[in-house]
Protein backbone atom coordinates (compact mmCIF):
# COMPACT_ATOMS: atom_id res chain seq x y z
CA UNK A 1 0.00 0.00 0.00
CA UNK A 2 2.83 2.12 0.74
CA UNK A 3 4.51 1.55 -2.13
CA UNK A 4 1.67 2.64 -4.20
CA UNK A 5 1.12 5.43 -2.81
CA UNK A 6 4.75 6.13 -3.07
CA UNK A 7 4.38 5.69 -6.89
CA UNK A 8 1.46 8.07 -7.08
CA UNK A 9 2.97 10.87 -5.19
CA UNK A 10 5.85 10.76 -7.57
CA UNK A 11 3.63 10.72 -10.56
CA UNK A 12 2.08 13.85 -9.22
CA UNK A 13 5.02 15.91 -8.54
CA UNK A 14 5.94 15.21 -12.51
CA UNK A 15 2.91 16.77 -13.41
CA UNK A 16 3.72 20.33 -12.46
CA UNK A 17 6.82 20.38 -14.81
CA UNK A 18 4.52 19.27 -17.67
CA UNK A 19 2.48 22.11 -17.49
CA UNK A 20 3.78 24.67 -20.38
CA UNK A 21 5.26 28.10 -18.95
CA UNK A 22 6.17 28.84 -22.44
CA UNK A 23 3.89 31.69 -23.86
CA UNK A 24 3.35 31.79 -27.69
CA UNK A 25 0.06 32.96 -28.99
CA UNK A 26 -2.03 31.75 -32.00
CA UNK A 27 -5.44 32.91 -33.32
CA UNK A 28 -7.13 31.35 -37.01
CA UNK A 29 -4.45 33.90 -39.19
CA UNK A 30 -1.41 32.99 -37.60
CA UNK A 31 0.90 32.63 -34.11
CA UNK A 32 3.28 34.80 -32.55
CA UNK A 33 6.65 33.56 -30.99
CA UNK A 34 8.72 35.04 -28.29
CA UNK A 35 12.19 34.98 -26.56
CA UNK A 36 14.20 37.03 -24.25
CA UNK A 37 17.64 37.51 -24.10
CA UNK A 38 19.10 38.53 -20.56
CA UNK A 39 22.63 40.02 -19.76
CA UNK A 40 23.60 36.47 -19.23
CA UNK A 41 23.79 36.47 -23.22
CA UNK A 42 20.96 33.18 -23.26
CA UNK A 43 18.10 32.93 -24.64
CA UNK A 44 15.15 32.30 -23.15
CA UNK A 45 11.13 31.08 -24.44
CA UNK A 46 8.74 33.63 -23.31
CA UNK A 47 6.71 34.22 -21.20
CA UNK A 48 10.51 34.78 -19.37
CA UNK A 49 10.99 35.67 -15.57
CA UNK A 50 14.07 37.25 -15.26
CA UNK A 51 15.40 39.60 -12.31
CA UNK A 52 16.42 43.18 -13.63
CA UNK A 53 17.93 45.94 -12.20
CA UNK A 54 17.47 49.87 -13.26
CA UNK A 55 19.70 50.33 -16.81
CA UNK A 56 20.15 47.26 -17.56
CA UNK A 57 20.08 45.96 -21.14
CA UNK A 58 18.14 42.99 -22.54
CA UNK A 59 16.84 41.70 -26.01
CA UNK A 60 13.56 40.50 -27.54
CA UNK A 61 12.49 38.89 -30.63
CA UNK A 62 9.71 38.22 -32.30
CA UNK A 63 8.16 36.20 -35.27
CA UNK A 64 4.76 36.25 -36.57
CA UNK A 65 4.07 33.40 -38.89
CA UNK A 66 1.42 33.55 -41.07
CA UNK A 67 -1.65 30.56 -41.70
CA UNK A 68 -3.41 32.84 -44.47
CA UNK A 69 -3.19 34.87 -46.53
CA UNK A 70 -3.22 38.83 -45.60
CA UNK A 71 -3.66 42.08 -46.43
CA UNK A 72 -2.14 43.59 -43.43
CA UNK A 73 -0.88 43.04 -39.90
CA UNK A 74 0.04 45.26 -36.75
CA UNK A 75 2.12 44.49 -33.96
CA UNK A 76 3.84 46.48 -31.15
CA UNK A 77 5.24 45.87 -27.58
CA UNK A 78 2.86 47.22 -24.33
CA UNK A 79 3.43 47.82 -20.91
CA UNK A 80 1.25 48.74 -18.23
CA UNK A 81 0.78 51.24 -15.27
CA UNK A 82 4.35 53.51 -14.64
CA UNK A 83 6.94 53.35 -17.06
CA UNK A 84 9.63 50.70 -16.77
CA UNK A 85 11.16 49.89 -19.80
CA UNK A 86 12.57 51.74 -23.07
CA UNK A 87 14.05 50.96 -26.51
CA UNK A 88 17.60 51.63 -27.38
CA UNK A 89 17.08 50.15 -31.07
CA UNK A 90 14.42 48.43 -32.96
CA UNK A 91 11.79 48.52 -35.11
CA UNK A 92 9.58 50.58 -33.12
CA UNK A 93 9.61 52.20 -29.72
CA UNK A 94 7.08 50.95 -27.19
CA UNK A 95 3.87 51.64 -27.50
CA UNK A 96 4.20 52.13 -31.53
CA UNK A 97 2.47 50.15 -34.09
CA UNK A 98 4.47 48.14 -36.67
CA UNK A 99 2.28 47.61 -39.75
CA UNK A 100 3.42 45.46 -42.57
CA UNK A 101 1.07 45.93 -45.56
CA UNK A 102 2.96 44.07 -48.78
CA UNK A 103 0.98 40.99 -49.97
CA UNK A 104 1.38 38.26 -47.01
CA UNK A 105 1.16 34.98 -47.87
CA UNK A 106 0.36 31.78 -46.00
CA UNK A 107 3.35 30.41 -44.27
CA UNK A 108 5.45 33.31 -44.71
CA UNK A 109 7.62 34.52 -41.01
CA UNK A 110 8.76 37.96 -40.25
CA UNK A 111 11.36 38.12 -37.84
CA UNK A 112 11.65 41.50 -36.00
CA UNK A 113 14.46 42.12 -33.06
CA UNK A 114 14.23 44.67 -30.26
CA UNK A 115 17.16 45.70 -27.85
CA UNK A 116 15.58 47.32 -24.38
CA UNK A 117 16.89 48.28 -21.72
CA UNK A 118 14.96 49.04 -17.94
CA UNK A 119 15.10 52.76 -17.61
CA UNK A 120 17.41 54.24 -15.19
CA UNK A 121 15.35 56.03 -13.19
CA UNK A 122 12.04 54.37 -13.01
CA UNK A 123 10.38 54.03 -9.78
CA UNK A 124 8.82 51.07 -10.30
CA UNK A 125 11.37 48.77 -8.20
CA UNK A 126 10.87 45.74 -6.15
CA UNK A 127 7.93 44.75 -7.90
CA UNK A 128 7.39 42.92 -11.20
CA UNK A 129 7.00 44.41 -14.72
CA UNK A 130 4.84 42.62 -18.02
CA UNK A 131 5.82 43.38 -21.24
CA UNK A 132 3.30 42.34 -23.50
CA UNK A 133 3.27 41.40 -27.66
CA UNK A 134 0.00 42.76 -29.46
CA UNK A 135 -0.41 41.86 -32.89
CA UNK A 136 -3.17 41.97 -35.02
CA UNK A 137 -3.76 40.20 -38.38
CA UNK A 138 -6.37 41.26 -41.26
CA UNK A 139 -7.58 39.40 -44.28
CA UNK A 140 -9.43 42.55 -45.19
CA UNK A 141 -11.04 45.78 -43.78
CA UNK A 142 -13.66 43.72 -41.81
CA UNK A 143 -12.04 40.06 -40.87
CA UNK A 144 -9.18 40.20 -38.28
CA UNK A 145 -8.23 38.32 -35.26
CA UNK A 146 -5.46 39.12 -32.29
CA UNK A 147 -2.98 37.81 -30.45
CA UNK A 148 -1.45 39.03 -27.37
CA UNK A 149 0.76 37.59 -24.28
CA UNK A 150 3.72 38.87 -22.24
CA UNK A 151 7.23 38.49 -23.02
CA UNK A 152 8.53 38.96 -20.08
CA UNK A 153 7.58 39.91 -16.57
CA UNK A 154 10.57 40.77 -15.16
CA UNK A 155 11.52 41.74 -10.93
CA UNK A 156 12.26 44.91 -11.51
CA UNK A 157 15.08 44.52 -8.47
CA UNK A 158 16.45 47.94 -6.85
CA UNK A 159 20.13 48.88 -8.01
CA UNK A 160 23.00 48.76 -5.96
CA UNK A 161 24.26 51.48 -5.18
CA UNK A 162 20.83 52.73 -5.03
CA UNK A 163 19.60 54.89 -7.84
CA UNK A 164 19.10 59.00 -7.20
CA UNK A 165 15.35 58.80 -7.10
CA UNK A 166 14.11 56.15 -4.29
CA UNK A 167 10.41 57.52 -4.57
CA UNK A 168 8.35 54.52 -3.83
CA UNK A 169 5.86 53.75 -6.51
CA UNK A 170 2.36 54.11 -5.11
CA UNK A 171 0.41 52.77 -8.06
CA UNK A 172 0.12 49.31 -8.85
CA UNK A 173 0.41 47.48 -12.94
CA UNK A 174 -2.85 46.55 -13.74
CA UNK A 175 -3.04 43.02 -13.64
CA UNK A 176 -3.14 41.38 -17.08
CA UNK A 177 -4.49 37.81 -17.54
CA UNK A 178 -3.93 36.69 -20.89
CA UNK A 179 -7.63 35.95 -22.93
CA UNK A 180 -8.51 33.28 -24.63
CA UNK A 181 -7.37 29.57 -25.18
CA UNK A 182 -4.20 30.52 -27.47
CA UNK A 183 -1.90 31.97 -24.59
CA UNK A 184 -0.45 28.87 -22.90
CA UNK A 185 1.31 30.94 -19.70
CA UNK A 186 1.85 30.48 -16.20
CA UNK A 187 -2.08 30.73 -15.22
CA UNK A 188 -4.79 29.66 -12.57
CA UNK A 189 -5.06 26.11 -14.11
CA UNK A 190 -0.65 25.81 -12.89
CA UNK A 191 -1.88 27.56 -9.31
CA UNK A 192 -4.77 25.39 -9.01
CA UNK A 193 -2.88 21.99 -9.66
CA UNK A 194 -0.22 22.87 -7.22
CA UNK A 195 -2.46 23.80 -4.46
CA UNK A 196 -4.39 20.18 -4.83
CA UNK A 197 -1.26 18.89 -5.22
CA UNK A 198 -0.28 20.03 -1.66
CA UNK A 199 -3.04 19.00 -0.61
CA UNK A 200 -2.79 15.26 -1.87
CA UNK A 201 0.53 15.62 -0.33
CA UNK A 202 -0.58 16.48 2.93
CA UNK A 203 -3.09 13.77 2.69
CA UNK A 204 -0.90 10.54 1.75
CA UNK A 205 1.50 11.73 4.49
CA UNK A 206 -0.83 11.42 7.19
CA UNK A 207 -2.03 7.80 5.71
CA UNK A 208 1.11 6.06 5.89
CA UNK A 209 1.51 7.55 9.02
CA UNK A 210 -1.10 5.83 10.20
CA UNK A 211 -0.83 2.87 8.07
CA UNK A 212 1.21 0.50 10.12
Amino acid sequence: MRRRAWISLSALLVIPFLIPVTNAGDCSFGSAHAWFQGPDGGWQDATAHPILRPGQVFQVKLTLTLMKNCSVFFLKLHEFGTSVYEVVTGPTRLEELLSQQSRIQTNESYTYTWTLRVRPATTWTQASAPLEVFAQLNTNDSVSCEIDFDVINAYIQRGFPPIPTETQATEQHTSHTPQGPHCLGFSWRAALVLLLLDCLILTLTQYMLKTP
